[in-house]
């Protein structure tokens, strides 16, 4: 990651690392329901009495990896245990999207249950569930139940605890060959990783790749397309942001030329099945996946989390487990002394076939790539073998301008080599832009006008600071950005009371949707965004707790791991709730006026990171007024900033838009201009997807915020504004700002009726769908509008009589 955005200490002392683990598995033990385990395991295996042993071990030595936590179930009237498996999607250092974990265990299931048919040592599968579609028969988590395999992980040692020789290595490379040859005999149609789609174990979408760095989907029918399509994948995380930030130019020719020269790989593929053919892989295929007892036979093959189906020369080549990692690592192209040697044995064996397969270790550069290497002096020796592998007789500094100039064309490459970094702060709206509507709330009717100046509404926080709508048409920051004047002084202690009289608080955290405290009367705004653009930091911002932070501004990306509930005002009194009319059966008296959620940035592995939490709370959390998604303007609107958008306009969720960091680039109005103008782009392309039955919908503004300013004028005058947005998707605000009507050519269905409003000569009960609206007239045209310094609407008492803003 970017030294921009990763400043956290680069040594972690033991003491820390250990309390980090610790409270994390006392977190995900505490959800794990042990009654439920052992009823459940007991009515699988016989009613036989058993207990659920939690080891006492964190860290080192402790039964579990990287990505799943292990708890044994030991039966009372003796062996086998069994284990209860669980990723561990709050891991600090890994951590499992929970969608991605849920996958992996269905996945992983359904792998085990095929290895039962064949003569390969793995675990048996006796159960799995999931958690986030309710069918973890209660336990509290997703988890497999397997049986617990005798044996230790091997990690290279022999009999003696030494280094093995090469006599006890090529027994260990005999018993490897067997199990080869056994999956040689199950070949499958396509590339994929094993799954129950319907009835039946078949080949499905890929499940992921050892680094966590999410794969193409699939499945797929050729090598070309299987091979190809991992390299794409790398070239869409590079150029959006995620991989490769120090050196993202160079990765990326690296993965185009990957991608181009697929078909090398392919080929020998092809050649040798006609139609292709493609074989189960452990692929993290290290040595501790294997299980050897104390004379090093091997008693059993553990870890199918992230298998898949590959093509004959993935699944049979040179892989981890006999690589020179050195010389792998260090870029020096070779076989080693134990590819060489499990070749060997393989050939002895008659399986020719599978011997050719180890001949060289093209595949194996494929996929260990640039391994994630933070520094490019680093990459740069692999980025060489993978040259030379591949056949290019030349050093990088000679192949990098040729292959510039080559791929000159490569839209996503230019884009790299000369980035847009726009620069200034304000609301952005083109003239025609309609945008989704929902629930009960409206947008604004701010138009971008002319090429030559940009009517905004500026947003500059302290953190985050705004203003009223003025024009800028110069480089100055804020030469002509309008500040508060004393008319404005009741709307911003109406707005302070509401962020800061009653302290704003954490209210509690969720990683599963499903986990979330029932609401059916406190509003909730969502902020959504991807890794380190600066969620946190706005809550604070809002609740003016900049020094005391209310929540926790990580300088390392992708720490919301969660979604976490702020509140801010006051409570409701008893009289209050009463006027309502409120029952609150199964949920918690309210605390706070509303309720402001940080959830996990969605960009940090991938869009998908969090993928069915955070689309089940757009569109089934009935709280849910508005979300404000913030884009970092220092880099551009990425690729899942736009899924992110879809995923909103698909939920019919009312969106602010906020381009943070406008401080932090270097050019001026023409950046911010081709910016925002490619974050509308991204907004019409999705919208073209969404027909309206209605002709009339409303303009959307983007705002761009900037971090430290120095004015305090201007950190006052803003702040206020950001207050009063939120206030507004909250629905605490009466939105008075004048609709803009114009005519579209969209027909079909309507999207949301909630929020239309018509001028008066032209509303209809069909036309609204029979809702009440208290529709205005424009008081005067858009353009007045927008030539005016000050529009700043009432803060009015909801109709309830609650009034939200009185401390």
């Amino acid at each position: 990651m970017s030294p921009s955005f990763h400043k956290c200490s680069d040594i972690l002392d033991d003491a820390a690392y250990v309390s980090r683990i610790v409270n994390e598995i006392d977190r995900l033990r505490s959800l794990i329901n042990d009654t439920v385990v052992c009823e459940h395991a007991s009515r699988l295996n016989g009613g036989r009495s058993c207990n659920v042993e939690h080891s006492s071990i964190v860290g080192l030595g402790a039964l579990m990896g990287n990505a799943n936590y292990h708890a044994r179930i030991r039966f009372h009237d003796g062996p086998p245990s069994w284990l209860l498996r669980v990723p561990r999607v709050a891991s600090f250092a890994v951590g499992l999207p929970v969608s991605l974990a849920d996958y992996l265990v269905h996945s992983e299931y359904a792998t085990l249950k095929f290895l039962e048919t064949t003569a390969v040592p793995a675990p048996r599968a006796f159960s799995y569930g999931i958690c986030s579609n309710g069918t973890d028969y209660g336990v509290g988590v997703s988890f497999l139940l397997i049986e617990e395999l005798p044996g230790r992980p091997w990690t290279g040692e022999g009999v003696s605890g030494n280094d093995a020789t090469p006599d006890e290595k090529i027994k260990v490379w005999s018993a490897l060959a067997d199990i080869l040859a056994e999956l040689e005999k199950h070949p499958w149609p396509k590339a994929g990783s094993l799954c129950f789609p319907s009835s039946g174990i078949n080949v499905s979408a890929v499940a992921s790749d050892r680094f966590v760095v999410l794969t193409p989907e699939g499945p797929f029918d050729t090598s070309t397309s299987y091979y190809t399509a991992f390299a794409e994948q790398y070239l869409r995380l590079i150029a959006d942001g995620q991989l490769y930030t120090e050196y993202p130019v160079d990765a990326y020719l690296v993965y185009r030329f990957l991608k181009d020269n697929a078909v090398q790989l392919a080929q020998q593929d092809t050649e040798a099945q006609v139609p292709e053919k493609f074989f189960l892989k452990h692929v993290d295929d290290k040595g501790d996946h294997l299980l050897v007892d104390e004379n090093l036979n091997i008693t059993g093959i553990i870890d199918w989390q992230m298998a898949r189906v590959v093509p004959r020369r993935e699944a049979f080549g040179p892989s981890l487990v006999t690589a020179d990692m050195s010389a792998l690592c260090g870029g020096k192209v070779s076989l080693s002394v134990d590819d060489v040697a499990l070749a060997g044995v393989l050939r002895d064996k008659g399986s020719f076939e599978l011997a050719r397969c180890m001949a060289d270790e093209k595949v194996r550069r494929f996929f260990w790539g640039l391994a994630l290497e933070t520094k490019w002096s680093y990459a740069l020796p692999l980025a060489n073998a993978i040259l030379k592998i591949f056949g290019v007789d030349q050093d990088w500094t000679t192949w990098r301008e040729m292959a510039l100039s080559e791929y000159e064309t490569d839209e996503r490459l230019k884009a790299l080599v000369h980035p847009l970094r726009p620069l200034l702060l304000g609301a952005f709206a083109p003239s025609r832009s309609p945008w989704v509507q929902s629930r009960s709330f409206s947008a604004s009717p701010l138009q971008y006008r002319t090429p030559k100046s940009l009517n905004v509404a500026a947003f500059l926080v302290p953190e985050f600071r705004t203003s009223a709508i003025t024009e800028i048409t110069s480089d100055d920051l804020y030469k002509n950005l309008s500040l508060l004047s004393a008319a404005d002084q009741p709307l911003e202690d109406e707005l302070t009371k509401l962020y800061t009289h009653n302290p704003a608080a954490f209210i509690y955290a969720e990683s599963n949707f499903y986990h979330l405290r029932k609401n059916t009367r406190v509003p909730e705004v969502c902020i959504l965004g991807r890794s380190n653009v600066g969620k946190s930091s706005f809550v604070n911002a809002l609740a003016s707790r900049q020094s005391n932070a209310l929540a926790y501004v990580s300088k390392k990306a992708g720490k919301t791991r969660s979604m976490n509930m702020y509140g801010f005002g006051r409570a409701p009194t008893t009289k209050e709730l009463q006027a309502q009319g409120s029952q609150f059966k199964d949920e918690d008296l309210p605390t706070h006026t509303f309720h402001l959620v940080d959830m996990p940035g969605y960009g940090h592995k991938s869009l998908q990171e969090w993928g069915k939490n955070i689309s089940h709370y757009l569109k089934k959390r009935q709280a849910l007024k508005g979300a404000i998604l913030l884009i970092d303007a220092e880099v551009g609107p990425k690729d899942s900033d736009f899924h992110m958008l879809e995923l909103l306009a698909e939920a019919q969720v009312k969106t602010s838009i906020v381009m943070t960091k406008a401080d932090k680039v270097r050019n001026g109005l023409k950046g911010l201009h081709e910016t925002c103008t490619k974050v509308w782009d991204g907004i019409r392309a999705i919208e073209a997807k969404i027909t309206y039955e209605s002709k009339w919908t409303w303009e959307k503004e983007v705002y761009v915020t900037a971090v430290g300013s120095k004015n305090t004028d201007v950190a006052r005058s803003t702040l206020t504004t950001a207050r009063l947005a939120v206030a507004r998707l909250a629905g605490l605000v009466k939105d008075d700002r004048p609709k803009v009507e114009r005519d579209t050519r969209w027909s079909g269905k309507v999207v949301s009726f909630e929020d239309l409003q018509l001028s008066p000569s032209k509303a209809s009960d069909s036309e609204t769908n029979g809702h009440d609206n208290d529709t205005e007239k424009l008081s005067r045209p858009a353009e007045e509008m927008l030539a005016s310094p000050k529009v700043m609407p009432k803060l009015p008492k909801t109709s309830s009589g609650f009034d939200p803003l009185r401390g």
